[in-house]
């Protein structure tokens, strides 16, 4: 099995799922039953009533934290597209359905019915866009184990490959993105973006650390619901992308001739290469 690192999420969170990955990797199998024989999420494991069950329950006791959109707050990871699929394509909805189990709701892990969270599970397989079948996920560990999660692409540009690396912003727009960086965010990152301690560094290896194999739009999504400090959301969609760029820019990825857009599909659809 390939294991993915997992990132931007709460390190119980993270902890659990390293150790579920690794213990499968040592033991030298994948998860046995439907799974050996090529079951995947793709292949209709959930129900549309099951996921409109899932979603009145992610109503209720997650969109406080992942927002109604699945987009995340920036602490709270993003549950859809490029995040999704990186955190857990070719894990089992068994390693999902635990992680959330025993890390959520925040403050109250486990307190919800094995039935609502399975519903969970499937309402976000059908905000992925994972077909629909009929038959329900069962709450049977074992059968939920037998399902892989399959890999999905962000759709555009980066199914062709789209990445940091095809000059996707132009200097212009870095240029702009650094005064605004100034202004807005070198207080606490401080102007050689290496941070005060507390904020983080926003250039070389924690840089690459974070984002590399996410997308444009994760990062966008994270800067945007937490950024400036106590004042989240305050700038202008062109403020914030502008700042995207000019990240890009300090972390040596090339300028091109167009300006990274506000649009968000199209920003999930740039993935930020790991940096050599």
């Amino acid at each position: 099995m390939h294991v993915r690192r997992l990132m931007n999420g709460p390190s119980a969170w993270n902890g659990i799922l390293a150790s579920a990955a690794a213990a499968l990797v040592v033991a030298g199998v994948m998860p046995h039953g439907a799974a050996a024989q090529g079951k995947t999420s793709n292949d209709g494991v959930y129900t549309d009533e099951q996921a409109t069950r899932g979603a009145d329950t992610y109503q209720q006791e997650c969109a406080q934290c992942h927002l109604d959109d699945l987009l995340g707050d920036g602490i709270a990871p993003a549950l859809i597209g490029a995040s999704f699929s990186f955190r857990w394509s070719e894990l089992s909805i068994g390693d999902m359905l635990v992680a959330i189990r025993t890390t959520m709701p925040q403050g109250a892990p486990a307190s919800l019915s094995p039935q609502a969270y399975i519903d969970i599970m499937a309402y976000l397989l059908k905000a992925n866009e994972y077909p629909t079948g009929d038959m329900e996920l069962p709450t049977d560990q074992e059968a939920l184990e037998a399902i892989i999660i399959a890999a999905s692409m962000p759709d555009g540009a980066a199914a062709q490959g789209k990445t940091s690396n095809d000059g996707v912003y132009t200097d212009e727009q870095a240029t702009r993105g650094a005064d605004t960086y100034q202004q807005e965010c070198a207080q606490c990152h401080l102007d050689d973006l290496l941070g005060d301690g507390i904020a983080p560094a926003l250039i070389g290896a924690s840089f690459s650390f974070r984002w590399s194999e996410l997308s444009i739009g994760d990062m966008l999504v994270a800067i945007r619901t937490t950024m400036p400090q106590g004042a989240p959301a305050s700038l202008s969609p062109q403020a914030y992308i502008d700042i995207v760029a000019y990240l890009l820019k300090a972390n040596e990825y090339p300028t091109g001739d167009m300006e990274l857009p506000t649009d968000q599909e199209a920003l999930e659809a740039i993935i930020i290469a790991a940096s050599q």
